[in-house]
């Protein structure tokens, strides 16, 4: 009769050896993978933040360049215009309405919020088509300052004056100055701060 070898049923150390290092090269470009997927998110999450605020001031530019007067005081979470820069509500054109244009900050708690644009055509007392969009999220302050010194006062005319009352709802007589040649607007967001000076004629 033939003795017959027993079979065992465990890894030998060489097989054991080449599992953990398959295993560590795996790991190792797992990782590296992850690493590089990481890196591309951030690089388009800062890329898309630089985009959106360029957009913003962009937007803001069109604004005071179209505008006719600053209107009332300027705050660290608004400022009002009156701006010949009307945008269409449906198709987001601009149609060179004149309008009440105003950018806010508007909170939910005591966290940063959204910077809105608010618009009330000024042309048409029957129809002034209210409305607002959010223009930048994650907004703590917007501020605008006048650099150059021809902020002059300035009237605006009795039918956009007693439009602008109604519109604030406060009744009181609203002061305006125009819109200078020179302002600095200062966005700041909960990671960054973007800081332009704008030259508008």
């Amino acid at each position: 009769m033939i003795a017959r070898r027993r079979m065992r049923g465990g890894f030998t150390l060489i097989e054991m050896l080449l599992a953990t290092t398959l295993a560590a090269i795996l790991m190792g470009g797992v990782l590296t993978a992850t690493a590089a997927l990481a890196r591309d998110r951030r690089r388009m999450e800062s890329r898309t933040a630089i985009d959106s605020s360029t957009g913003v001031m962009e937007m803001i530019r069109r604004d005071l360049a179209n505008g006719a007067a600053i209107v009332g005081a300027t705050h660290q979470s608004e400022f009002e215009l009156v701006s010949f820069g009307g945008i269409d509500a449906k198709t987001f054109a601009a149609n060179q309405r004149l309008a009440q244009v105003r950018y806010r900050v508007a909170r939910s708690g005591t966290s940063a919020g959204v910077l809105l644009r608010e618009q009330t055509y000024l042309d048409d007392a029957i129809r002034p088509d209210r409305w607002s969009e959010v223009v930048a999220a994650g907004v703590k302050k917007v501020t605008l300052t006048v650099v150059s010194d021809d902020a002059d006062p300035v009237h605006l005319g009795d039918d956009v004056a007693e439009r602008l009352r109604g519109a604030n709802g406060s009744g009181a007589i609203v002061a305006a100055r125009r819109v200078p040649s020179r302002v600095r607007v200062r966005i700041e967001f909960l990671n960054r701060v973007v800081d332009r000076e704008m030259v508008l004629r």
